[in-house]
C-alpha cells in the first residue's frame, strides 16, 4: 500500500520536474538565439564603421570582397580585380559604376508573365451531297497554324540582401561618392563649352609663333637691307594650320603663313649653310603656304597630294625626326636634314607612302617646283613641262638603334634662277 502510494505521488512530482527543466532549456536557446542576432547586427555595424574611417581599401576588407562579389553577380564595370590595394577615390569610383549599373537592372526588372499556348481549332470539314455524276472534289484547306509567340527575356531579379549590401557600401563612402558626381558634373559641364564654342566638328585649329632674334659677323662690309647697315634683326614667323578631317582616316591641311625673316645666305655670309631653319621674308604678308591632303589607299599604303608648298621632307622619314622640324628642330636649315629633300621647292606633289613590314618600306615622290611661278609656256612650267623632281627612297630598319636607306633622285630644272636659295 505505502509502495502504491509513493509511486503515485513521485509520478507527478517528476513529470513537474521535467516540464521546468524543458522550459529552461527552451528559454536559454531563445536567449541564446536572441544574443545571436545581436552580435550579428553589432558586426555588421563595425565593418560599416571600420570602412568609413580606414584611408585605403585593401582586398582583404569586407568592402572590398562585397563589391567584388556584386561586380561579378551583376556585370557590373570598373569593379577591382586582383589584390590591387586601391584608394578610397578609386574604391568610390568603381562603386559609383556599379550602383548605376544595378540602378539601370532595377529599373528594368519586370514581373515574370506566363506564356500561354494558344489552341489549335481545325476548320470543319464542310459536308456536300454527293454529286449526280462523278466530279473532282478539292482537297479540304489544311488547319491554320498558329505562329509561336515571341520568348519573354527576363531580367536576373536582385536580392534584398544584395541591395542591402549595396547601401552599406554607399554609407560607408558617402563622401567619396559625393566627390565623384561633382567631379562628373564638372566635366559634363567642360564638355558642353567646349562643344559649344568648338571652332569646328570636322576641323582643328593649332597654331605657332616664332618670334626671333638674330645677326651674323662674318667681317663682311656688307649686310643686310637695302642700304647693308644692320647685321642684326628681330624677326617672326606665325602659322595657322586648318586640319580638316572627313573620315577620320584622312587630312586636309590649310596653312597661313606671315615672316618678315631674311636669309642669311650665300649673298650675306657666302655660304647657304648660315641659313635659319625658319627663314623666309613676304613682309608679313599672310598667304596660303601649304594645301595638302592625306588618305589611305589602303591599310599599307598612305597617298599625300599638295599643290602648295610641297616638301617631301614631310612626306619621307628623314632619319633626323628631332632635327628635322623647322620650328623646333635645329636652328640651322642645314642642320635639320639632308638638302635632297629640298628638291621640291615648295610647290605641287603627290607622294606615296607603302609599309611592307614594321621594318621595311617605301616612299615615292614626284614635285612640280616652280608649278605656281609667273612663268610661260616657252620658259617651261606646268606638272610634266616644267622643272619637276623624282625620289624614291627605301627604309630598312634592321635593328632598334640601325637605320639605313636606300635613296635616289632625278631633278630636271629650267629657270635655275628661282631656286638659289631653296635647295641648299
Amino acid at each position: 500500500m505505502m509502495k502504491l502510494l509513493s509511486k503515485n505521488l513521485l509520478s507527478p512530482i517528476l513529470i513537474g520536474l521535467m516540464v521546468w527543466i524543458a522550459g529552461g532549456s527552451f528559454a536559454s536557446a531563445d536567449e541564446a538565439k536572441t544574443v545571436t542576432t545581436a552580435s550579428t547586427a553589432e558586426v555588421t555595424a563595425e565593418q560599416i564603421e571600420q570602412a568609413t574611417q580606414a584611408t585605403e581599401v585593401k582586398p582583404t576588407d569586407w568592402a572590398y570582397q562585397t563589391l567584388q562579389a556584386l561586380g561579378s553577380k551583376y556585370s557590373c564595370s570598373n569593379t577591382p580585380t586582383g589584390d590591387k590595394t586601391l584608394s578610397r577615390e578609386e574604391f568610390a569610383t568603381s562603386l559609383n559604376s556599379c550602383v548605376q549599373s544595378i540602378e539601370q537592372l532595377v529599373a528594368r526588372r519586370r514581373p515574370r508573365r506566363s506564356i500561354k499556348r494558344r489552341r489549335v481549332v481545325p476548320v470543319p470539314s464542310i459536308q456536300t451531297p454527293p454529286p449526280a455524276a462523278p466530279e473532282v472534289v478539292a482537297p479540304p484547306e489544311p488547319a491554320p497554324v498558329a505562329p509561336p509567340e515571341p520568348q519573354i527575356e527576363q531580367e536576373e531579379a536582385i536580392s534584398q540582401q544584395d541591395l542591402d549590401r549595396l547601401k552599406g557600401l554607399v554609407q560607408s563612402f558617402s563622401s567619396e561618392l559625393q566627390a565623384v558626381d561633382n567631379r562628373l558634373v564638372t566635366v559634363e559641364e567642360k564638355l558642353a563649352t567646349v562643344q559649344k564654342q568648338a571652332f569646328s566638328i570636322t576641323t582643328k585649329l593649332n597654331g605657332e609663333a616664332i618670334i626671333g632674334f638674330s645677326g651674323y659677323n662674318t667681317g663682311r662690309s656688307a649686310g643686310i637691307g637695302t642700304n647693308g647697315t644692320t647685321a642684326n634683326i628681330l624677326s617672326n614667323r606665325v602659322r595657322l594650320n586648318f586640319d580638316t578631317s572627313f573620315t577620320g582616316k584622312d587630312r586636309l591641311r590649310t596653312r597661313l603663313q606671315s615672316r618678315n625673316t631674311p636669309s642669311f645666305g650665300s649673298t650675306v655670309t657666302g655660304t647657304n649653310m648660315t641659313r635659319l631653319g625658319y627663314d623666309g621674308d613676304e613682309a608679313n604678308n599672310t598667304s596660303v603656304s601649304l594645301l595638302q591632303y592625306t588618305f589611305p589607299l589602303s591599310p599599307e599604303t598612305r597617298i599625300t597630294a599638295e599643290t602648295i608648298g610641297s616638301e617631301f621632307n614631310d612626306n619621307m622619314y628623314t632619319f633626323n625626326p628631332i632635327l628635322s622640324s623647322s620650328g623646333s628642330g635645329a636652328i640651322s636649315r642645314f642642320g635639320r636634314f639632308n638638302p635632297i629633300y629640298r628638291l621640291s621647292g615648295d610647290g605641287a606633289g603627290l607622294t606615296v607612302n607603302h609599309q611592307f613590314s614594321k621594318d621595311l618600306d617605301l616612299a615615292i615622290g614626284y614635285a612640280v617646283p616652280n608649278v605656281n611661278a609667273a612663268a610661260s609656256t616657252a620658259q617651261g612650267s606646268g606638272l610634266f613641262g616644267g622643272s619637276n623632281a623624282i625620289i624614291g627612297q627605301l627604309n630598312i630598319r634592321p635593328a632598334k638603334d640601325l637605320n639605313l636607306v636606300l635613296s635616289g633622285t632625278n631633278n630636271h630644272m629650267i629657270r635655275r634662277e628661282l631656286f638659289e636659295n631653296k635647295v641648299i
